[in-house]
């Protein structure tokens, strides 16, 4: 065609799924150019996240193409074993251009992805916080924004000189006592999920170690479950004492009035 690739291939993301695969048998020229449309972002259903592993792990070069790819937790729709975790890391072995991942697999599973050649940006991931965990966290020196979700294994140091140029967090207050101090963080998202876990005591430790980013921090989001809101509420005041320099604050709570306390 007379038509540079480049220009075809900005007007195939114009295209649905359906289309793209029906311009994939015009040609081999389109054909490359639809795949790399088709799986640049991928975000299979939980029933679909066995055969994209399988595509994933057959095709190399079709592996190659994805960018984001979103895996939700087939272990809660199968039965799997042992075979399902290979599949997993062969498939994302081919994943090289990965830069986006979000992986909701509950549990000591990271050793599974170590040795990935892609370069993350960004990570959310619900992967117990282990001795492999952190090991793949310390191969992963792109890494910009993430959002670790899992079980926190006590007595998990990481290295300082990993997550070098993370700049945005979520997590427990266990996991960003282990992330903030010392890095150039900005904005966190503090997870306190747990009643149990929002007063004051837990509030004024958690501000307190968030203050050790070097970012500065800047901005900061609370998601929580409210239950007594008074007596709850009244500990945020230890976020004005321990992070004068925020420019931002958001709270979100599933529960709790929070207006029969916004004098506070």
């Amino acid at each position: 065609l007379a038509i540079p690739s480049e220009l075809i291939h900005h007007i195939l993301k114009y295209l649905g799924n359906a289309d793209l695969v029906n311009t994939a048998i015009v040609c081999p020229s389109f054909r490359f150019l639809s795949q790399r449309v088709i799986y640049r972002n991928v975000k299979p259903t939980e029933i679909m996240v066995i055969p994209c592993l399988r595509c994933f792990a057959s095709y190399p070069h079709l592996a190659s193409f994805t960018r984001t790819l979103v895996l939700a937790d087939a272990t809660r729709y199968y039965d799997v074993f042992s075979n399902y975790f290979n599949l997993l890391r062969s498939a994302l072995l081919n994943a090289s251009s990965l830069t986006d991942l979000t992986i909701l697999l509950d549990g000591p599973y990271a050793r599974y992805l170590h040795g990935c050649s892609f370069r993350l940006r960004s990570l959310t991931t619900t992967l117990d916080w282990d001795r492999d965990f952190i090991k793949l966290i310390a191969e992963q020196t792109e890494l910009r924004n993430a959002m670790f979700g899992g079980k926190f294994v006590n007595d998990m140091a990481l290295p300082s000189d990993t997550l070098k140029k993370l700049t945005r967090v979520s997590g427990s207050p266990l996991v960003l006592a282990a992330v903030v101090p010392s890095r150039n963080i900005k904005e966190v998202e503090l997870c306190l999920l747990q009643q149990a876990l929002f007063k004051d005591d837990i509030l004024n430790t958690a501000s307190n170690i968030l203050s050790y980013s070097t970012g500065p921090l800047t901005a900061l989001q609370i998601i929580t479950h409210l239950s007594d809101t008074p007596s709850a509420l009244a500990a945020l005041k230890a976020i004005a004492k321990n992070l004068p320099r925020l420019n931002s604050f958001a709270f979100y709570s599933s529960d709790g009035a929070v207006s029969q306390v916004c004098r506070l």
